[in-house]
């Protein structure tokens, strides 16, 4: 009987365990953009000090592009992503993840989508006690064998997201961040070339020369801009030493100019 008890909880035990891991790990896809350029040492990157844990923020869907945005402008990078949807991670694996990536910051977001009811099978063994009798006498015998065995498990299902970030105070030219026109905003502004300002820095040229999230960027000094990658190489082109450059840019339907002072 204790042979067969330790069977049983060995097996529960595995049982158990077969849905433990990092899920933000085993999920993880990394920046090349940012993680390329961090280097060994990292540079000028904010780095965890030696008995320093990450910094936890949570979000919502609602606020999710907000808040990233309002990181971005602090000088937050992007290492990388965890999404995945199943059992709630813990806290203490996003801590784990994001002192292995070296993040200074995550931020998170959970998402319920209601419990999960699971049923798994295993084959259990069982002992069964199995009487004879004969010419050559009677007794009894102990037969082995195995017998399926079901065990249902519930939890909650959740939709869970983690943005990995480190800080960059460096100071940049412009202070602003850009991206390509979604596709909303190619019908609101009805033109497919352009830059989108995803974010300004806070204390940056940018910041106090008024340019505002959600600019579409058309011209740079009178150069026409067609994409994001092409307004990033023509504010790397301009002086600083000129001590300004005027943005063309599309807000609330209207073409504006504004002079972003160095």
């Amino acid at each position: 009987m204790k042979r067969y008890f330790l069977i049983l909880l060995s097996i529960f035990t595995v049982f158990l365990l077969s849905g433990c891991g990092n899920s933000y790990d085993k999920f993880y896809k990394s920046n090349a953009a940012v993680t390329q350029k961090l280097g060994d040492p990292r540079g000028n990157y904010e780095i965890l000090k030696d008995g320093e844990e990450p910094k936890i923020a949570y979000s919502s869907k609602e606020n999710m592009e907000d808040d990233i945005a309002k990181l971005v402008a602090q000088g937050y990078e992007l290492l990388g992503e965890s999404a995945f949807v199943g059992e709630k991670d813990t806290k203490k694996n996003v801590i784990e993840h994001a002192k292995k990536v070296g993040a200074t910051l995550v931020l998170l977001m959970d998402i319920s989508e209601g419990v999960k009811t699971q049923t798994n099978t295993i084959m259990m063994p069982q002992i069964a006690n199995t009487s004879y009798y004969g010419s050559y006498g009677s007794g009894s015998a102990y037969t082995t064998y195995s017998a399926p065995m079901n065990f249902t498990t519930s939890y909650e299902r959740v939709h869970q997201e983690a943005y990995f970030l480190i800080k960059n105070p460096k100071k940049l030219k412009f202070g602003l961040s850009v991206g390509n026109l979604t596709e909303k905003v190619k019908r609101e502004v009805e033109r497919n070339t352009g830059a989108l300002v995803v974010a300004v820095f806070n204390d940056s040229p940018a910041f106090y020369s008024n340019v505002i999230r959600g600019d579409v960027i058309i011209k740079i000094d009178g150069i026409d801009v067609k994409s994001a990658d092409d307004s990033v190489k023509v504010m790397a082109e301009v002086d600083a030493k000129s001590g300004s450059s005027v943005l063309t840019v599309i807000r609330k339907g209207k073409i504006k100019e504004v002079v972003v002072k160095f």
